[in-house]
């Protein structure tokens, strides 16, 4: 071999050998740093919210410390009876601000505080054929017959009111499109969930669809002044002399006087007054099926009495 074939070689295999050893030394090196990460907890499927949170529905995941959001749950005693105010997706970071209150579970840990749910009776064209979803808003309509018309009328009860559950499935729940509605229940105050307890008895409701985007009104928690109007006016009705006069609770819940006061007293004596007469209707009906007649049976020196109940009233006769 030509002595310069061999300082080739001989050049070749020294740059090889300290390639290697420098490979070898990097890859050694004790002050390599590694990028701190941490463990946090994500949903595994998923979740619903108000359902309870364990290792059936999450799991932790190794993420870069930097990234760690604020309210990260890091441990799974943080979790001990607990459930999400709403949904999470397969994989998304489950944070502390984001749990219900502890021992809450179903749609009541999602009730926002101070709010209260009303449900009212559905079917295809309250729910526009399928179309309403919870977390949807709308109007809440009352058709009724005035007392002593003959014609129908339609007043708003409330306005911008958000669909909270329609059966069992509320916000982020997948909606069942094979079995209708029955039930429809709304997002309210405690004062407006007697405006719809009070409507329920009036007459038939409806609603109307609003379209997403659209302004709500200044008020989305008062009541329709048309349902206060129709309210005065069926309690003036029972009180002799004053038809149509104005009420001064009444007054106060359209003037805005003592906030609250006026429609409570309004609202309240119309559900006591509804309650009276539903109490009244019992009775009645307790008694017409408790009557009865007594026959006295005369056997030889026998005498016994029976109890004969009376399914209808009975015809009396006025010819003999």
């Amino acid at each position: 071999m030509k002595p310069q074939s061999l300082i080739m070689l001989a050049v070749a295999v020294g740059c090889g050998l300290i390639s290697m050893l420098g490979i070898r030394q990097l890859l050694n090196r004790e002050d390599v740093k590694k990028e701190p990460v941490r463990e946090i907890i994500a949903a595994l499927v998923d979740i619903p919210a108000g359902v309870p949170l364990d290792k059936s529905n999450v799991h932790f995941v190794t993420v870069p410390e930097h990234l760690v959001p604020q309210f990260a749950v890091i441990s799974m005693e943080e979790l001990e009876q607990r459930s999400l105010k709403r949904p999470a997706n397969a994989g998304e970071w489950i944070l502390t601000n984001k749990l219900g209150d502890k021992g809450q579970f179903g749609a009541i840990a999602n009730l926002p505080e101070g709010m209260a749910a009303a449900t009212i009776p559905c079917d295809e064209t309250t729910t526009h054929s399928g179309m309403l979803t919870p977390g949807n808003r709308i109007d809440l309509l009352l058709t009724y017959r005035p007392d002593g018309s003959s014609n129908q009328k339609t007043i708003t009860v409330l306005e911008f009111v958000e669909v909270f559950a329609i059966d069992n499935n509320i916000y982020g729940s997948d909606m069942n499109q094979e079995n209708k509605a029955r039930n429809l229940t709304l997002l309210v105050t405690p004062e407006q969930s007697k405006a719809v307890a009070l409507a329920k008895e009036l007459g038939k409701l409806s609603t109307t669809l609003r379209r997403p985007g659209d302004a709500p009104p200044a008020d989305p928690k008062s009541i329709s002044p048309d349902f206060l109007e129709t309210m005065r006016n069926k309690s003036n009705l029972d009180k002799p002399g004053i038809a149509g006069a104005e009420d001064e609770s009444y007054t106060n819940a359209v003037a805005g006087n003592s906030p609250g006061t006026g429609i409570s007293d309004l609202l309240d004596r119309e559900l006591e007054r509804n309650e009276r007469s539903a109490e009244a209707d019992a009775a009645q009906q307790a008694d017409k099926a408790d009557a009865h007649w007594i026959l006295e049976i005369h056997e030889k020196e026998k005498v016994r009495l029976e109890r004969v109940k009376i399914s209808e009233p009975a015809q009396v006769s006025a010819k003999l």
